[in-house]
């Protein structure tokens, strides 16, 4: 066990030592804080107010413009015998609107209701924020009208419409619950929760044990392949065992893969902290509430999703939920990465691992697509329940089922049961295929002689 430990602090200690690798540990946080950086300043927009030259032949809706959006500067055009090509012509070429932004014309049949559409001519294209501001006062006012103008005569008529408008105008917030969220007597056991949230969190530790197993399983590949190809394991396999040789590799791998993620997580976190220090519209509190307002001026119902959403994460089983992906990432990057050193000692060039890599990474790929599709729409089908056992898909889908609380705690310990039984099984495997191919050189295996090795 000690020629392990040792095997495992070289693997460590040179790989970490790598003018490559603490490039890439001091330049990946940079990288990753100037990218969210970047996407601030470019979806930043631009603090002025939009200028509207508003032609409304309808003469009624844009009298509340201003009071449905003071953000928007509304100028009408007074002249009532203006046609909408001359309004064109003038947006275009006259010297006193050229500081406009927009043309918005109303067509006279809005208010009939037999024509909603309007023009809004623009000289730079508007920002969906822009329009949805526009259209959102064209509405308002238009709501206005039929409630409080058309029928003001007959103000009995009017308060039924409104009453009746207001009804219709109400939404559902509808949430979707599960069984075991109640006991037998109908009284609720755990915090509301929205499976959505809860499969959306389940594929983000998914995703990450997906890239995690692809990038430090092939850097365990291509370190046996390299350590074969200069003839260095031949001195090395004369005083450890190739087991113990390839187990300290993938160990000493996972080390430093931990490494490299902690580093990126304390960097990125500083760095993004400074960003939003010396420059505040990227972190601004006030900006992120001035956003949030003028949603919710155009949606009601946002604080309510906002509260569900905070409620939803904070009461997810995260002690579950932590626990299992720490197995499941550790087990499915043991299993996989012991596939990969087998394929790196059956080979002698990175070209050859080709032919093998498909049948190996198959099943893992499969599984992440079925559950990136699947999980909404299906997320309790046999094929999600069957995926979540087999130990090669395992890692990957049982995160989302776990997430999401439908998967029953024999379901879980017979998962964690199988995988630790085939990770006991491929690294038996593995090490075979290790042990020979290690030392085989100027052939290109077959499976029929891979399939010879484990008979030695």
């Amino acid at each position: 066990m000690s020629k392990v430990g040792l095997i495992i602090g070289r693997e460590y200690l040179t790989r970490v030592k790598k003018k490559s690798f603490i490039l890439m540990t001091i330049l990946g946080p940079i990288l990753f804080a100037g990218f969210f950086i970047a996407i601030a300043f470019i979806s930043k927009p631009e603090d002025k107010n939009e200028k509207v030259l508003v032609l409304d032949d309808t003469y009624v809706l844009s009298e509340r413009f201003a009071i449905n959006e003071k953000s928007v500067e509304w100028t009408p055009i007074t002249s009532s015998d203006i046609q909408f090509n001359e309004a064109i012509g003038k947006f275009k070429t006259d010297e006193k609107y050229k500081d406009y932004d927009y043309l918005l014309w109303l067509s006279p049949k809005t208010i009939e209701g037999t024509d909603t559409q309007s023009s809004l001519i623009y000289r730079k294209t508007p920002s969906l924020k822009s329009e949805s501001k526009i259209k959102e006062a064209i509405d308002k006012s238009l709501e206005f009208y039929f409630l409080n103008v058309q029928y003001k005569n007959d103000s009995v008529f009017s308060d039924r419409l409104k009453t009746a408008y207001s009804k219709i105008r109400s939404s559902v917030n509808l949430v979707s619950r599960n069984i075991n969220d109640y006991d037998e007597n109908g009284v609720e056991v755990k915090e509301n929760v929205d499976f959505k949230v809860q499969v959306g969190i389940g594929l983000g530790f998914s995703f990450f044990i997906f890239f995690f197993i692809f990038f430090f399983g092939s850097q365990v590949m291509r370190g046996v392949i390299e350590e074969k190809t200069n003839r260095i394991i031949e001195v090395i396999v004369s005083s450890v065992k190739p087991f113990q040789l390839m187990m300290g590799k993938i160990i000493g791998v996972a080390f430093v893969g931990l490494t490299q993620f902690i580093i990126w997580g304390i960097l990125s976190s500083i760095l993004i902290s400074l960003a939003s220090t010396f420059i505040p519209e990227l972190g601004s509190t006030d900006s992120i509430v001035q956003m949030s307002l003028e949603q919710n001026q155009q949606n009601a119902d946002i604080i309510g999703l906002q509260n569900d959403l905070l409620n939803t994460i904070f009461g997810m089983p995260w002690l579950n939920i932590i626990t299992s992906f720490l197995f499941y990432f550790l087990m499915g990057y043991l299993i996989y990465s012991a596939l990969f050193a087998a394929i790196g000692a059956a080979v002698d060039n990175e070209t050859d691992t080709q032919q093998f890599m498909l049948p190996i990474t198959a099943p893992l790929i499969f599984a992440f697509y079925v559950v990136a599709f699947s999980a909404f729409d299906n997320p309790d089908s046999a094929g999600m329940f069957w995926l979540s056992m087999f130990p090669l898909t395992s890692p990957v889908v049982m995160l989302v089922r776990i997430s999401m609380g439908s998967a029953e705690l024999w379901e879980v310990l017979l998962s964690m049961g199988l995988l630790i039984v085939t990770f006991i099984g491929v690294v038996w495997l593995a090490g075979k295929i290790y042990r020979t191919g290690i030392l085989m050189y100027g052939k290109k295996p077959s499976y029929k002689e891979i399939f010879k090795w484990l008979k030695y």
